[in-house]
């Protein structure tokens, strides 16, 4: 009787301890278990579609770079397609560097202008509630260096409209400007949350020097006869339409609508 009875509470006790490891397999998978792996793949694909297609903007007062172009900079003087690159290192101060390639003039003088300039600015943002529109100051400079073929005498072309008897004569000039300006403008996101999408726009008011270095003695003499004609165009109705191929210190007042891509 006793080992009948000392059997049957050892059964007991085994079918005990099966059935609690049965209960704490079912309530949590092991990490090779097909339910776990199922898990797991499920939660991935998950994570990753949404990462995809969802992801978190940066705010627009967030450090990042921004890539884009001046319009203007086809419309200027020394005229050509320019690349604007910046930098916004903290909430409130941005430094940015635009470069143009000089390929014409925007006078109707001379030969076609091949060069360069640069652009770099210093801006501080005031912080808007909303940051819809962040208006900024700051300080502008220029460099620009071209070279182009330049008139040291005018063609004659005969009496009375008759033909052409002597070509003009042309040197080879540079043009150098040195400039600041304290600039003033506003940037906004065109592309609602996402702030990727820039536009800024910026005037300022400055000053630049103008130097024509090696300039030959030949194309003073033009110039100087070319102001002192009664005949001469006028710039706006009050200004020598000349005066600016002078070497000396002129206001300076950059314009500027960029577009750029923030990444």
């Amino acid at each position: 009787m006793k080992r009948t009875l000392l059997i049957a509470t050892t059964i007991l006790l085994a079918l005990q301890s099966m059935a609690q490891d049965i209960e704490l397999n079912h309530e949590k998978p092991t990490a090779g278990t097909k339910a776990e792996l199922i898990r797991r793949a499920k939660l991935k694909k998950n994570y990753v579609t949404d990462k995809a297609l969802d992801p978190r903007p940066p705010s627009p007062s967030e450090p990042g770079v921004t890539v884009g172009t001046n319009f203007l900079s086809l419309l200027e003087e020394d005229a050509g397609p320019s690349l604007w690159v910046e930098y916004r290192f903290s909430k409130h101060l941005e430094v940015g560097l635009q470069g143009t390639w000089v390929l014409y003039s925007g006078r109707n003088d001379d030969f076609p202008h091949n060069g360069f300039r640069f652009q770099p600015d210093l801006k501080y943002y005031f912080l808007p509630k909303h940051h819809k529109i962040m208006p900024f100051v700051g300080l502008g400079g220029v460099f620009t260096q071209v070279h182009y073929r330049a008139f040291t005498t005018e063609p004659d072309d005969g009496m009375a409209g008759g033909p052409s008897f002597s070509k003009a004569g042309t040197t080879m000039e540079n043009k150098r400007m040195l400039g600041y300006a304290l600039i003033f403008g506003f940037k906004k996101y065109l592309d609602r949350d996402r702030h990727r999408l820039a536009l800024e726009v910026y005037m300022g008011l400055g000053g630049k020097w103008k130097s024509f270095p090696g300039r030959s003695a030949e194309r003073t003499k033009y110039i100087e006869n070319r102001i002192n004609d009664l005949h001469n165009p006028i710039d706006f109705g009050f200004f020598d339409g000349y005066e600016y191929l002078r070497p000396n210190q002129y206001a300076y007042i950059p314009v500027c609508v960029k577009i750029g891509y923030r990444f």
